[in-house]
């Protein structure tokens, strides 16, 4: 669709402020190595490299700035960005999937946040508008809700440009204003989040890039560093006494050290998290540094993952994950999670308000080939002994070691094949996974893409199949069941096949 240009819709740019904001974030990426390197390298010339970097950083932020142009018209959203190869870009309301806005610290002093529209056409988000106020958000916002509800003119957003008086900006996500009130359903508590980072060990990333950063400088090489190096034995040797206690306690603080970067990390991404029911979509928020909101049309969901991990289930806490029709730019950025962590007991009440009918069914789950569980252990056991086989060949004894592991393998095949299961109910096919890792999946009727039959060589030869269930959602949106007997996976098949024919399907 490519309307005239009518004179009363005009082009606008981002905020003046725009090119100062980036400016200030290209600077602000570069103080934690600006300072390491003015404290360690002693003299070379990084500081040099480092400052002159900064010059095509800046020029870019301000190149893009006057590049990016966006005009709001009747029903689409037309964007003009690019500065070697111009973009003119149109999207309609109306084909908007989902709605993300976010705020750095740098973007809240200022007032401004990052608005991202998606659609179900690509990777990336149709169009980035990297620093807008709170004002022009929830414009673009409210036309958005208006074309979903099939509104015939746009609501009057002048209201929605001052919520409280003040000419500040609004806290996120209240983007559309008093037309749309919510509800919230739950709200993240501080302990969850910790727990949920706990034994994440994604501070291991952090300490990894350290690592990498100080090995780049040389920092190893000094003769600071290698007393340092030597004193560590003794200091802990003082206080354990022996070496087996050193190595015990060295491993205990790398793993109580690591779980509180994680922790921190979980915090600073997820604090406040909040989730709401706004009627026609789901709305997120949360963060501590970067704030974030998103908005999610409960309609464009495709496929619902309910994750278990280990060490979440004595806590009997679980994560909620939704994949909608052009969702990977959410993926990309981790924030397809509509609840982080939960309690277990909260997900019947939340899946009646998120997408009713998709119901946890409670005596229906079936499981899949009795011989399952004994396929899993052969092949566990001949690819062991491959393995065996081929490093013996290279360093002796030490090659059978990996055959210690292979009862808890054996354990593991076993138990993994008896949570394998599925569900049908009139509205929604589910599928469940894993033993360690439990995960289970939901998918509408009438969100159906494709049902089909997959079966390999080893399929055949054990007569089963695999059930695959497409969906419009580009990251993760399959739902698979696997070592089903052929003849139930292809008349489960036909069935959803058919079920799905008899349902319009609605973006």
């Amino acid at each position: 669709m490519m309307p005239s240009d009518p004179a009363h819709f005009e082009w606008r740019r981002l905020h003046p402020l725009s090119p100062l904001v980036g400016v200030l974030e290209t600077l602000a990426g570069y103080v934690v190595p600006l300072t390491v390197i003015l404290v360690f390298s002693r003299g070379s010339r990084f500081e040099l490299l480092l400052v002159v970097s900064l010059v095509p950083s800046v020029m870019i932020s301000i190149a893009r700035y006057l590049a990016f142009s966006y005009r709001l018209d009747e029903s689409e959203v037309v964007v003009r960005d690019g500065v070697i190869r111009r973009n003119t870009r149109h999207v309609p309301y109306e084909r908007i999937q989902n709605i993300d806005l976010s705020r750095n610290v740098l973007q809240r002093a200022f007032g401004l946040s990052q608005l991202s529209l998606e659609t179900a056409s690509g990777k990336e988000p149709e169009a980035v508008f990297k620093w807008v106020t709170g004002s022009e958000a929830k414009e673009i916002r409210a036309r958005v809700q208006a074309a979903r509800l099939g509104a015939g003119t746009v609501p009057d957003t002048a209201p929605l440009a001052d919520l409280d008086g003040s000419g500040a900006p609004p806290p996120l996500p209240e983007m559309a204003g008093p037309s749309a009130p919510h509800r919230i359903l739950h709200q993240v508590p501080l302990s969850d989040l910790a727990l949920l980072g706990a034994f994440s060990l994604r501070g291991l990333a952090v300490f990894g890039a350290v690592f990498g950063f100080g090995w780049q400088l040389g920092i190893y090489e000094t003769r600071e560093f290698e007393s340092w190096v030597r004193s560590v034995p003794e200091w802990w040797g003082g206080i354990v006494g022996h070496a087996t206690g050193i190595a015990i306690a060295t491993g205990l603080a790398a793993f109580a050290l690591t779980s509180l970067v994680s922790i921190v990390i979980s915090i600073a991404e997820n604090f406040g998290f909040e989730l709401a029911d706004a009627g026609t979509e789901l709305r997120t928020k949360g963060g501590l540094f970067t704030q974030h909101a998103s908005t999610i049309p409960k309609g464009r969901i495709q496929i619902l993952h309910l994750v278990s991990p280990l060490h979440l289930r004595p806590f009997h806490k679980v994560r909620v994950k939704a994949g909608t029709a052009g969702g990977r730019a959410q993926q990309a950025i981790g924030r397809a999670w509509i609840l982080p962590i939960v309690p277990r007991r909260e997900v019947p009440r939340l899946l009646e308000s998120v997408q009713p009918s998709a119901v946890l069914p409670e005596t229906e789950w079936k499981g899949v080939d009795p011989n399952a569980g004994r396929r899993m252990k052969r092949r566990l056991v001949l690819w062991t002994l491959f393995l065996c086989a081929a490093v013996s060949w290279k360093v002796g004894f030490f090659g059978l070691l990996p055959l210690l592991l292979l009862p808890f393998g054996i354990v593991y095949a076993d138990r993994t094949a008896r949570h394998l299961g599925y569900a049908i109910t009139p509205d929604a096919v589910f599928a469940r996974h894993g033993w360690l890792y439990s995960r289970t999946q939901i998918v509408r009727l009438s969100k159906i893409q494709t049902a089909s039959v997959v079966e390999s060589p080893f399929d055949r030869r054990w007569k089963m199949a695999s059930l695959v269930v497409d969906t419009a959602s580009p990251a993760g949106g399959r739902l698979e069941v696997p070592y089903l007997p052929a003849m139930v996976a292809q008349e489960l098949q036909r069935h959803l096949s058919r079920e799905a024919s008899r349902r319009q399907f609605h973006w």
